[in-house]
């Protein structure tokens, strides 16, 4: 059996998205304006980017809305901007 750390993650990760790294056994999840590094054995927070995002003029925020990885998981890509949902009446 394996001697593995328990880990509580208190940070609330709802609405992030997340991309794995195999080869360097972890994986990451963005959220807002930070991407979050953790360790894919133990689920341990290993450590986090954060990124900065131009300032908004209107209500809605910039965030991290898209996340890739290129194909030897040497570089990751994200994209920024507003998460908007269309059609909804007020």
């Amino acid at each position: 059996m394996h001697n593995l750390k328990v880990c509580v993650q208190n940070d609330q990760l709802e609405g992030g998205f997340g991309i794995s790294l195999p080869t360097l056994d972890i994986f990451i999840v963005a959220k807002k304006d930070d991407l979050k590094v953790f360790d894919s054995v133990t689920f341990a927070h290993k450590s986090h980017v954060p990124i900065k995002l131009l300032p908004t003029e209107t209500r809605e925020p910039n965030e991290i809305i898209g996340i890739c990885k290129s194909k030897c998981e040497r570089w990751i890509a994200c994209i920024s901007g507003k998460n908007l949902v269309m059609n909804i009446q007020a």
